[in-house]
């Protein structure tokens, strides 16, 4: 293995260990299962082949349960979950057909504020579940705003599948700024989502949403939805915004922020991943069942507030109810 090859092996375990934990509280094996892959070393022939997420190389979101087989769907296993299935209907918020159209014929603007792991994963599911119910063409119009690059640390969140490649020229540029992985913009994750927008696409600013832009598109009615920077928040949050937060086991959606500091943030410690994948599917169906509702919120209002964990603790039959475990 050559000098560069070691380095980057070396990054990539160290990044995992620190940011993924090497079991789940769910009965999943897949963080292990990434810890394994980089302990081994790679040549260049692997290297080149290596796609990160694609199914037959880390099964981590994409295929939950080792030994579960791909479904011909093609869709991740976390859309598929019994225990997830099991909430959508204890929290009553299971997407239908009845709650697309709703969303249609109110012609919503959707502006998302940054493509992290969250709202790629929040667009991606939703995106799953309109052709599901054969409603496409969700939004009037659908506006993305992110700036930051593409870390290999955000992939492993990712519940879609997504195409990064390490080929051994790739790797030849690495020297002693190993730990600076940088490659695409977040933004060229967006593909199949463009579906959800009645135009066929998105416009995407590789740029951040400042005031300015914040208040034209608030006048002419976009709905706002993201994890953005506390500073972006608070500048939001006098408009139609509805903040989606994951920290640890719990996940929340917030309308009109007002008490910034008190929310739940992006983990940036170790994550249990099929966690937050099956926690960012029950806010998915949350926020649709939001935009569906003529309800009018009130700022710092809690629209979906869930911690897998707690649930676990208050219900300790209900991972063998689901999983048979």
């Amino acid at each position: 293995m050559s000098e560069n090859q070691e380095k980057l092996t070396d990054y990539l375990d160290n990044e995992i260990r620190m940011r993924y934990s090497t079991e789940s509280i769910l009965p999943y094996d897949d963080n292990r299962i990434i810890h394994r892959f980089f302990k081994e070393p790679f040549s260049k022939n692997e290297a080149n082949k290596l796609r990160v997420m694609n199914e037959n190389i880390l099964k981590s979101s994409y295929l939950l349960v080792k030994n579960v087989p791909a479904r011909k769907s093609g869709n991740p296993a976390s859309f598929e979950d019994p225990l997830m299935q099991h909430l959508l209907d204890e929290l009553d918020i299971r997407p239908t057909e009845e709650d697309f159209k709703k969303i249609k014929e109110k012609g919503v603007k959707l502006c998302v504020v940054g493509y992290g792991g969250a709202m790629v994963n929040m667009l991606y599911n939703m995106y799953l579940w309109s052709m599901e119910l054969s409603q496409t063409k969700v939004f009037e119009k659908l506006v993305i705003f992110e700036k930051d690059d593409l870390d290999f640390t955000n992939l492993l969140r990712m519940g879609k599948p997504v195409v990064f490649d390490y080929s051994p020229d790739y790797i030849r540029k690495y020297d002693k700024e190993v730990p600076n992985i940088k490659t695409l913009k977040k933004i060229s994750m967006l593909s199949t989502e463009r579906e959800l927008s009645k135009e066929r696409k998105s416009i995407m600013f590789v740029d951040w949403l400042d005031s300015e832009a914040a208040a034209f598109l608030d006048k002419k009615n976009y709905i706002f939805v993201g994890a953005p920077t506390l500073e972006t928040r608070q500048m939001l949050s006098d408009k139609k915004f509805f903040f989606l937060g994951h920290s640890d086991y719990e996940v929340d959606i917030t309308y009109s922020p007002q008490s910034i500091s008190g929310l739940a943030v992006e983990t940036y410690g170790s994550i249990d991943i099929p966690v937050l994948l099956i926690n960012l599917q029950l806010a998915t169906a949350a926020f649709i069942k939001v935009l569906a509702s003529d309800e009018e919120y009130q700022p710092d209002q809690r629209l979906l507030d869930f911690d897998m964990k707690k649930y676990i603790e208050e219900n300790p039959s209900i991972l063998k109810e689901v999983y048979d475990v």
